[in-house]
């Protein structure tokens, strides 16, 4: 047996002192000390039986063996008899191979655990609670009007009861003039508009500009709203306004998403 600590340390390696390998590794190393480094089959067979006060089958001291000697802990003679080397360097050899192991399969978990972890925070509990009541009630439940806040909680809002709810034919209409966003969360917006024309929609879009504008932020725009019109077949204009009006993205008659802002 080991020290407390020690079995601990060994049980994050995977390696549980009251197994068969654990038995016959630490009869490796009372032969050794007895003998030497040059270890035989019959002197592990000795050590096991003096411990356990019983035989082990050969077939199985065999396979611990060869367990043993793949993770590095010992390393067998090519000359016969077959001999076993073991001593400390052989030792501290196959736990470094176990601890690369386990190094491994906790960083392959961790991964996993923070993609989990992602997709928990993304979850957005407005959308689960209105798919919820949708499979009670179907699609056409009388929703009350709701209150979000947050760029991308409304992009997400949009993406789930306009653009992912799309049906050949279906109207949808965007009509927005948030011309003091950056572009890179305007591209957000409009990403899903694409989801909607490939489910069949009628794509109309029209952007509002007012007030002065920087001629090089213009020019991005402008080149980004072509590629997007390129894409997608949708109808896309852009007016200019004095004032500031409703921003909104709508599927027919069904469902808006009213926005406010005070960019």
């Amino acid at each position: 047996m080991y020290a407390d600590h020690e079995e601990q340390m060994l049980e994050l390696l995977g390696v549980n002192s009251n197994n068969r390998c654990s038995q016959v590794l630490r009869a490796l190393i009372r032969a050794y000390i007895k003998d030497g480094p040059m270890v035989r089959f019959k002197q592990i067979q000795n050590e096991l039986q003096y411990e356990s006060k019983s035989v082990l089958a050969v077939p199985l001291i065999y396979r611990c063996l060869k367990n043993l000697e793949e993770t590095g802990f010992i390393r067998r003679s090519s000359t016969r008899p077959v001999h076993y080397l073991i001593n400390l360097q052989t030792i501290i050899g196959g736990i470094e191979t176990l601890r690369a192991g386990k190094l491994g399969e906790l960083q392959k978990m961790a991964r996993q655990i923070e993609k989990k972890m992602e997709y928990v925070k993304a979850i957005n509990a407005m959308i689960i609670a209105d798919e919820i009541m949708t499979s009670a009630l179907g699609k056409d439940w009388e929703r009350t009007p709701m209150m979000l806040t947050g760029f991308s909680t409304i992009t997400e809002w949009i993406y789930e009861t306009i653009h992912k709810r799309v049906e050949p034919g279906d109207i949808v209409r965007i009509c927005v003039d948030w011309v003091r966003v950056p572009l890179e969360n305007e591209v957000q917006l409009y990403q899903n508009v694409e989801v909607a024309y490939r489910r069949g929609a009628d794509v109309r879009v029209i952007s509002r500009e007012y007030g002065t504008l920087d001629a090089a932020y213009k020019k991005t725009r402008k080149e980004h709203y072509r590629r997007v019109k390129e894409t997608c077949s949708l109808r896309y204009r852009i007016v200019r306004k004095r004032h500031r009006g409703y921003q909104f993205v709508a599927r027919n008659q069904e469902a808006c998403v009213l926005i406010l802002s005070d960019n």
